[in-house]
């Protein structure tokens, strides 16, 4: 489906492992952090087509992390999308970014790799 590179920031080991089979499933190259400092580490020398930020973490969690995504001039135009099970309808209108709501539907998760993916290139 697609030639990209993601980058999933969760601290639960068996949801990240599912979003990343899912995504190499349709063709998507996975970097995985388990939380927003590791993630910053792997931006150091990775440019993914979107991240994906669990809002709870220790260490960073996935609100200072999308800022320091945003402000940052290398990375600030890299798509983010956060993923929570958290009842907070607003937080995604307040960091302007779209919401995954938790437990979502693998469809969801295939139209944010359709819409941040580029098309495989045909022989």
């Amino acid at each position: 489906m697609a030639t990209c590179e993601i980058l999933v920031v969760d601290d639960d080991p068996d949801l990240s492992a599912v979003l990343a089979d899912f995504a190499e499933s349709m063709g998507v190259h996975v970097l995985r952090a388990a939380n927003g400092q590791q993630a910053l580490d792997l931006l150091d020398d990775h440019q993914p087509s979107v991240v994906l930020i669990d809002l709870f973490m220790p260490v960073m969690g996935g609100i200072e992390l999308l800022r320091a995504i945003k402000r940052s001039p290398t990375w600030g135009a890299i798509p983010c999308v956060i993923m929570t099970g958290a009842n907070d309808q607003m937080v995604g209108v307040k960091e302007d970014v779209s919401v995954l709501y938790k437990p979502f539907d693998i469809d969801a998760v295939a139209d944010i790799l359709k819409q941040y993916c580029s098309p495989t290139p045909r022989a």
